[in-house]
């Protein structure tokens, strides 16, 4: 049995030169315009997944601790759960907060 045999023989993928076999149901042709296109999906999924780990987990996460108070005890961090209490009161002030507004639009223009 050739090396290219034991990666593929599985029950979920069975390849084969025209053909591949998902979870032995699933029959899709192998083309030239899917093997292209298989190629620069490849290349974009790497971006896709940079971007998740590096730029919208630490939006998430933020957004997560944003919801505790946070009280530093000597070397430990006690983290008590206030839920979307936290937030009211900045959400609050930005909206009602007519001047603040006026001063962003006016460094915009």
């Amino acid at each position: 049995m050739n090396l290219k045999a034991k990666l593929f023989h599985n029950k979920l993928i069975h390849m084969h030169h025209d053909h591949i076999l998902f979870f032995n149901r699933f029959k899709v042709k192998v083309t030239a315009k899917r093997r292209s296109s298989f190629i620069g999906l490849s290349f974009i999924s790497l971006w896709i997944v940079g971007y998740l780990i590096f730029a919208l987990y630490p939006i998430v996460y933020s957004f997560y601790l944003s919801l505790f108070k946070v009280r530093l005890d000597g070397g430990a961090i006690d983290l008590t759960l206030k839920g979307l209490i936290t937030l009211r009161p900045r959400f609050c002030t930005i909206l009602t907060s007519w001047k603040f507004l006026w001063n962003t639009s006016l460094r915009c223009f």
